[in-house]
């Protein structure tokens, strides 16, 4: 199989893996305010930081794959005239600002 090809697929899986869990992880932090129960809110903090543990080797995995994929190319010049690799990388920057934002919350959070 074609190194590129197998950078590729690596890069989508850890991806939407990475993706399922930083959308998901603000779901937590509505559970966790709407909640009365302390022990509740307490099992939610738990499972928020493990969510978090979990999902960010997955987009660091993402981001590594991305690169070697990038890598791979012969002409950088070309690669970085295409507009959507450009726009690529401003969200992938908006995604890692959104992880760190949801980091904070996460601190923030009572209980």
């Amino acid at each position: 199989m074609d190194l590129y090809l197998t950078y590729k697929t690596l890069h989508i899986l850890f991806m939407v893996s990475w993706f399922a869990g930083i959308f998901y992880l603000p779901r937590l932090f509505v559970y966790h305010v709407e909640s009365d129960s302390l022990e509740v809110k307490n099992q939610l903090s738990i499972m928020e930081k493990n969510l978090f543990k979990f999902i960010t080797p997955l987009g660091i995995l993402a981001l590594i794959f991305g690169i070697m994929m990038g890598l791979l190319s012969s002409n950088w010049s070309a690669f970085f005239a295409q507009d959507w690799i450009v726009v690529k990388i401003i969200v992938v920057f908006l995604l890692v600002s959104y992880q760190l934002m949801c980091w904070k919350i996460m601190q923030e959070l009572p209980g």
